[in-house]
């Protein structure tokens, strides 16, 4: 099993030798080249080019909220920490805001106790319009009262139950 290994690659070798220059055959007229001649030149210690440079990292800084800075504590290039309190923002609008915010918390806080006296009274009349209407339906019954006293009755019913709805919905607001 060696000798085949061995004498392959020396028949390859020897394959490759020969007393007689090859010939290489192109497709058409031979190719004009040009000679140089290779000369040592001076190179230039110096060279100037033109670039940007740009930082591999970099972060967009932005706020949550509008605002006018009052104080900046960190400059372009710097180098900054996490957590880092790089400026500071004038307040005072935000404060305003905030007060009208708690002002009209607590008109709506006030208004509760008023949104449930108004229900009340709404379902006060609406009891109220609802035994009336069924003492006018029984009268009605036995033509004791006109067609126009029961109309009215039915009639506040159905204003007193609206005014009722009415009061609950603004109650949930």
């Amino acid at each position: 099993m060696k000798a085949p290994l061995v004498v392959f690659p020396a028949v390859l070798w020897l394959a490759g030798c020969s007393d007689a220059p090859r010939k290489l055959e192109a497709n058409g007229a031979p190719v004009p080249v040009k000679a140089v001649t290779v000369t040592a030149e001076p190179w230039p210690e110096e060279y100037e080019a033109m670039g940007t440079v740009r930082a591999r990292m970099t972060a967009a800084l932005s706020s949550k909220v509008m605002g006018y800075v009052r104080e900046v504590h960190a400059n372009t290039g710097d180098r900054v920490a996490a957590g880092q309190l790089l400026v500071v923002l004038d307040a005072a609008d935000l404060e305003v805001n905030y007060r009208r915010a708690d002002a009209g918390r607590e008109e709506a806080r006030s208004a509760i106790p008023e949104a449930e006296n108004g229900v009340a009274a709404a379902k006060a009349n609406l009891e109220l319009a609802r035994a009336t209407f069924k003492r006018m339906s029984d009268l009605f019954a036995s033509k004791s009262i006109s067609n126009q006293e029961y109309d009215e009755a039915a009639a506040r019913l159905k204003a007193a139950e609206a005014a009722y709805a009415m009061a609950e919905s603004r109650k949930g607001r």
